[in-house]
Order: C-alpha cells, then structure tokens, then sequence
C-alpha cells in the first residue's frame, strides 16, 4: 500500500491493460484487508481515497473479473465495510 498517485496509475497501465484516465475506479486492498484505496481520474487530476481500520477487516465481494463502467459499483462500493466491530451507531 506504498503507492500512491503515478505508482497506481502506472500498475493499472503495465498489469491491467488499462487506462488510468479513463474516470473509471480502481480499488487496491492490501493483504490483511485492512487497507484500501479508491483511485480515480476527474477532468484535473487524481484523487485518492485511503481508510487504514484500526480493529477488523474490509468484507470484500468475490470478484473473479474486472468490472466494466456500465455495471453498476454502487452495490460493490456499499458493501466495503468494516466487520468485526461491536455495536456501531
């Protein structure tokens, strides 16, 4: 999770056969599933979103494919929440 800007978009570019600029949404998780980051192009540049958990781990969907804009992510984005809290308000 050392990445940031030009690092991530260079990884989407060289692995994946994509094109950061796109405006589409990347999500990296590290392996501990306690870290991740939301990459994405906007018509003046990148931003990052990044949430470390201090206790507990992100519930991730299986995904065996890359995601194609035209599907809906909502539902995808949602259900990156945080399990093993106790009660949370």
């Amino acid at each position: 999770m050392r990445k940031s800007f030009d690092g991530l978009g260079g990884l989407i570019h060289r692995e994946m056969g994509r094109d950061p600029l796109s405006g589409d949404v990347y999500v990296f998780v590290n392996r501990r599933r306690d870290r991740i980051k939301f990459l994405v192009w906007e018509s003046d540049g990148y931003w990052i979103w990044y949430k470390r958990l201090e206790k507990g781990t992100f519930r991730l969907p299986r995904v065996d494919h890359i995601i194609e804009p035209e599907e809906d992510v909502s539902g995808l984005v949602r259900n990156y929440v945080p399990t093993k809290f106790g009660n949370c308000a």
